[in-house]
């Protein structure tokens, strides 16, 4: 079971090649992923590397990237040079290559010396589909210690917070949750509620609106916080993210507009383009995407997978695999627990006890 297959690296083969490598390195081991490392070489000035002696060159730079990745045990490398926009070839490559995951520098070499988000980074996070990891100069902390995932109540930002959960139980990190209240022009005010004092009339329902966000939300075996903050939305965030030290960013690029919800989009817009640590773009995919291997036989098999997959977060999914099981033994203590445990995190305290029970009447008879 592979939850995230393949691993996009774009890089300029520039001095601050190394810092992405070793991110994707990282990640690329955790979850036993395959690496892709990919070189565009601009359209204007394609024919002068193909006249002078560019090609080779690249061609030894990217085959050095790749020793450096298999000498920090991740064998499965595959190299590519191709040609065009960058931006547009690294989304069409990992389209077509089914990537889970792309991972860039947020700048080039030549802007190495600049704060913020370089031209092409920019639009990768624009056009690309799937989870886009922006990585600044002379980051090392890898893997991240403190992720933040701000929330406003859209799809985006919810696909972003249950990534950002994974990561977090990954990598036994703290994951900080937060919500900004964002104020609303006092004329708005006296429209709608003449006699509100300031702005107590819109900050009520984001509120309320947040607690229904999360009352469902499974938060077992996290180390986690809630925080909600007053203020422009892209200024809070930054404030946490230098407040707390974070030193991963997890945020949907697709949000809600209106007066009770933030626009995420251009938030993560106007974040980014300060780079204040990195960023993981969430938009319309899952960094962790369910790949289940072909049919199990063995009931060690189903119980072992029904284990990582709840370990992973997928514990409907490791319902099923601990049924296999006890479909095959159904006096198996150990699945019930599993489904037990299973149940809990699903919320379903009548389907846990009863499954409890069942693997504590089964481990007293065999006592």
């Amino acid at each position: 079971m592979k939850l995230v297959d393949t691993i996009l690296v774009a890089t300029d083969l520039g001095p601050v090649c190394d810092n992405i490598l070793n991110t994707a390195v990282s990640l690329a081991k955790t979850y036993d992923s395959k690496i892709l490392l990919l070189h565009v070489i601009p359209e204007r000035v394609y024919q002068w590397v193909v006249d002078g002696p560019g090609i080779p060159e690249l061609e030894k730079r990217i085959h050095d990237s790749r020793r450096y990745i298999r000498a920090r045990d991740v064998p499965d490398v595959e190299v590519m040079i191709g040609r065009g926009s960058p931006a547009s070839t690294i989304c069409e490559t990992a389209i077509s290559r089914n990537a889970d995951l792309i991972v860039l520098s947020s700048r080039s070499s030549s802007g190495v010396g600049s704060l913020g988000l370089g031209t092409t980074a920019d639009r990768v996070i624009q056009k690309a589909t799937i989870p886009v990891w922006l990585v600044r100069p002379g980051d090392t902390d890898i893997p991240p210690r403190n992720i933040l995932c701000p929330v406003d109540g859209s799809d985006a930002s919810r696909r972003a917070l249950k990534n950002a959960h994974h990561l977090a139980r990954r990598f036994r990190a703290k994951l900080t949750v937060l919500h900004v209240l964002e104020p609303t022009y006092s004329v708005y005010s006296t429209v709608v509620l003449p006699n509100a004092a300031g702005d107590s009339w819109c900050i009520a329902p984001q509120t309320k609106s947040f607690d229904e966000f999360l009352k469902d939300w499974d938060f077992h075996d996290s180390s986690w916080i809630l925080k909600t903050r007053n203020g422009k939305p892209h200024e809070q965030i930054m404030a946490e993210i230098a407040e707390s030290g974070i030193d991963l960013l997890v945020i949907g690029t697709v949000g809600k507009t209106g007066v009770t919800r933030f626009f995420i989009g251009s938030v993560t817009q106007k974040i980014s383009r300060k780079m204040p640590c990195p960023i993981l773009t969430m938009k319309a995919r899952d960094l962790i995407t369910l790949r289940l291997d072909v049919d199990l036989q063995s009931l060690e098999e189903h119980l072992s997978r029904g284990q990582e997959l709840l370990d992973n977060g997928f514990p409907t999914e490791a319902v099923r695999e601990f049924d296999h099981c006890l479909v095959l033994n159904p006096t198996l203590a150990s699945a019930w627990e599993g489904k037990s445990l299973a149940y809990e995190h699903l919320g379903d305290t009548f389907e846990a006890k009863q499954a409890k029970r069942n693997a504590r009447r089964i481990r007293e008879r065999l006592n």
